[in-house]
C-alpha cells in the first residue's frame, strides 16, 4: 500500500512507529513525524523508569513484552540507543487474587524465570511480605532510558529516504475537500495532506481528540509520580511489589528510584502537581519491605502523565468520529518502555498491508 502517513507525537511510541514505517522502505509510502519539543518536558517518555522485562500480569502485556525483550537483547545497536542496562527484576504477585494467581501459573512456563516464595524472599532481604506473595525474577530484565531511545530513533528515521521530521504542535487537523485524506497544519502555516494520521500524543490524546469535537473513546490520563533518594545499603534490582504497590530500581550511583501508583486519574498533562504523600508512603513501604535499604536524602519528585485505554496496551486503533483515516496510538497504560517495539512493528504492519 503507498500512503503519505503522519505520525504526530515524537514520544517514545510515536518515534517508533515512524522508524518502523520508514525502514519498512515500502514503495510509495512517505513518512512525516511531527514532534513537540515543549509538549516533550513532562511526557512519559522523558520521565518514564523505563523497565524491560518479560513478564506481566496481563497476558497481551505479557506477550508483547516477552517478544520486546528478545528483540532488544538479540539487536546491538537497539540496545545501545536504548541505554539498556541488564540488572534483572524482581516482581511479587498477590496470588490471593485470581488474576495474579493466574499470571504465576503462566510464568512457570517460561523460560528465563526463576519462581520463589516469600520465604525464598525473606531470605533475599524482603520483609513484612504476605504468606501467598511469590515472586517471579528475571536475569535478562533491566531498564533503558526511553527519552534516550526516541531520540536515537528520531534521528535514524530523520536520515531514511522519504522521510520528514517536524517539529512543533499542531494546529489543525481537517479533511479535504475530497474526504479521502486529512491536512495537517502546523506552526509555520503550512497544510500537509495525509492519507493516514496517527495521533501518538501519549496523554495529550484526550485532549486533541476533544478539541476536534471527537468522543476520546475510552481514553484517559493518568498521573505517574516517583521519588528519586540517596540510599546507602542493598539497592534492590527493578522491582515491583503488588502485594503493596511499592516499585522502584537503582538509578546512578548511591540513588534510588521509588514510588508506589497513584489514583489521579482525567488530569490535565500540562498542569501536574506533585503528592506529598505518595513519597511519603513510597518511603515508609521501602523501610518495611527493603529494611537493608537506608534512604538518607529525597533529591527529587518526579511527576508526569501518560494515557491509559479500556483495552490493555499500546494498540493502533481507528478514531471512529473521524470517520477513515485517523487513528490513535497512544494508551500505553504505563507499559510502552516493555511492550513498544512489538507493538510499533504491528501497528507499522497494519497501516501498510490493512
Amino acid at each position: 500500500m503507498s500512503a503519505r502517513v503522519c505520525v504526530i507525537g515524537a514520544g517514545l511510541a510515536g518515534a517508533a512507529l515512524a522508524w518502523r514505517l520508514a525502514c519498512s522502505r515500502c514503495p510509495g509510502t512517505e513518512t512525516t513525524l511531527v514532534g513537540d519539543s515543549s509538549e516533550g518536558r513532562q511526557d512519559a517518555s522523558r520521565t518514564s523508569g523505563g523497565l524491560v522485562r518479560a513478564f506481566d500480569i496481563d497476558p497481551w502485556h505479557r506477550g508483547n513484552a516477552e517478544a520486546g525483550l528478545a528483540e532488544l537483547l538479540a539487536d546491538p545497536l537497539l540496545r545501545k540507543w536504548a541505554g539498556y542496562r541488564r540488572a534483572g527484576s524482581t516482581y511479587i504477585l498477590d496470588t490471593s487474587r485470581p488474576d495474579q494467581l493466574a499470571a504465576l501459573a503462566a510464568a512457570r512456563a517460561m523460560a528465563g524465570v526463576r519462581i520463589a516464595d516469600a520465604a525464598e524472599l525473606a531470605a533475599e532481604g524482603w520483609r513484612g511480605l504476605p504468606e501467598h506473595a511469590f515472586a517471579v525474577f528475571e536475569h535478562e530484565a533491566g531498564y533503558i532510558s526511553p527519552h534516550e531511545f526516541r531520540k536515537a530513533l528520531t534521528v535514524d528515521f530523520a536520515v531514511r529516504s522519504g522521510s520528514v521530521l517536524l517539529d512543533g504542535p499542531v494546529v489543525g487537523l481537517e479533511r479535504t475537500h475530497s474526504g479521502r485524506s486529512w491536512n495537517v497544519r502546523t506552526p509555520d502555516g503550512r497544510s500537509r495532506e495525509f492519507d493516514v494520521v496517527v495521533l501518538a500524543t501519549g496523554a495529550w490524546t484526550p485532549a486533541l481528540l476533544h478539541r476536534q469535537g471527537w468522543r476520546a473513546a475510552g481514553l484517559t490520563t493518568k498521573a505517574i509520580q516517583y521519588t528519586l533518594v540517596q540510599a546507602a545499603g542493598h539497592r534492590p534490582a527493578p522491582f515491583i511489589d503488588e502485594t503493596s504497590g511499592l516499585f522502584g530500581r537503582p538509578a546512578q550511583d548511591g540513588v534510588m528510584l521509588l514510588g508506589v501508583p497513584t489514583e489521579s486519574w482525567g488530569v490535565d498533562p500540562d498542569r501536574l502537581d506533585t503528592d506529598p504523600d505518595l513519597t511519603d508512603r513510597a518511603l515508609h513501604l521501602a523501610a518495611e519491605r527493603l529494611p537493608g535499604l537506608t534512604p538518607t536524602a529525597r533529591l527529587r519528585t518526579v511527576v508526569a502523565a501518560d494515557c491509559y485505554g479500556d483495552r490493555a496496551g499500546l494498540v493502533l486503533e481507528p478514531v471512529a468520529a473521524a470517520g477513515g483515516g485517523v487513528f490513535t496510538f497512544s494508551a500505553g497504560s504505563g507499559g510502552s518502555a516493555k511492550t513498544v517495539l512489538p507493538a510499533s512493528a504491528h501497528a507499522a504492519e497494519q497501516i501498510l498491508h490493512g
